[in-house]
This record gives C-alpha cells, sequence and structure tokens, in this order.
C-alpha cells in the first residue's frame, strides 16, 4: 500500500500529463468524490454527467447530497456535447459537470473548455477508460479542474 511503487505511478502520470502533480487514491468513486468535494460540491448542487457509466460516477455525486443531472449521449455511447450545451442554457443552477471518456476514446477537450468557460462550470472529469486517449493531439482530463482515473482491469486493459 503507497510506498514506492504508487508514487512512482504517481510521478509517472503526471509527468505524462505534463502536470505539477498526480495523486493516488483508492479507487475511481473516491478520486471523483474527493474532487468535486475540492471544488465544493455538497446537497443540493447539480452536477451534469453521463448516463452511461460505470455506477462509481453518479455514486460519488449522490455520495456528497448532489443530484445528478444526465445529458443524452450519441450514437456512439459518447456524452452528447451540444446536448450538454442546451441543457446548461435552460439550467443555469448547474455548477459543476463529469464528463466522462468512454471505450478508450477521448471527448473533445476543445469543447469541453468551452463549456467550462461559457458556464462557469467546476469540472472533474471522469477518465477511467481513456488514459492515452486523446482529441486532435489534446489528451483526456486536461480541460477540467481535476481529472479521475482507474487502473481496474475492465477499464483500460479490456
Amino acid at each position: 500500500m503507497l510506498g514506492r511503487e504508487v508514487e512512482e505511478v504517481e510521478k509517472g502520470l503526471a509527468a505524462y500529463w505534463g502536470l505539477p502533480e498526480a495523486i493516488g487514491v483508492g479507487n475511481g468513486l473516491e478520486a471523483i468524490e474527493m474532487a468535486l468535494r475540492a471544488l465544493g460540491c455538497g446537497p443540493g448542487d447539480f452536477v451534469l454527467t453521463s448516463p452511461i457509466s460505470a455506477f462509481a460516477t453518479p455514486l460519488a455525486i449522490l455520495n456528497l447530497g448532489a443530484l445528478p443531472v444526465f445529458v443524452d449521449c450519441d450514437a456512439s455511447g459518447m456524452l452528447d456535447l451540444a446536448e450538454c450545451r442546451a441543457v446548461l442554457e435552460r439550467r443555469p443552477e448547474i455548477r459543476f459537470f463529469v464528463p466522462v471518456h468512454l471505450y478508450g476514446h477521448c471527448l473533445n477537450e476543445g469543447e469541453l473548455a468551452a463549456l467550462k468557460r461559457d458556464f462557469r462550470l467546476k469540472v472533474v472529469e471522469d477518465c477511467a477508460q481513456s488514459i492515452g486517449a486523446r482529441f486532435a493531439g489534446v489528451p483526456s482530463g486536461m480541460a477540467g479542474d481535476y481529472a479521475a482515473t482507474s487502473f481496474y482491469p475492465t477499464k483500460n486493459l479490456g
């Protein structure tokens, strides 16, 4: 537990992503929940997210007393970012966003950054299935305030 191996993974991931640090925690659920908590998400807050994800994504939101707001996905199962924009335009009370990168694919990081900026969102990217994935050369996890990933075998090794 913890120790040199975890420290090496943290340093390696931080270097890979060009970030000052990466922090290992027990699992993706904890990573998402801790990141949302650090951003101030709590009871009564609304969090935009995908209905196609592992249980950890909405459970992290619910554990904080917040409420997930699910947005349609496109035919491939990826979050429909145009639909996210439409929902955010109708629901100004939404302050948090957990976009989910799936199946080894990366959402459009440029559009995620635009949504974050345009709606003043606090963003935790769920990158559990997207280590190494890029969109237009930009790795997943770069648009948000935090990114959560996972080493669970069915996430990345499958």
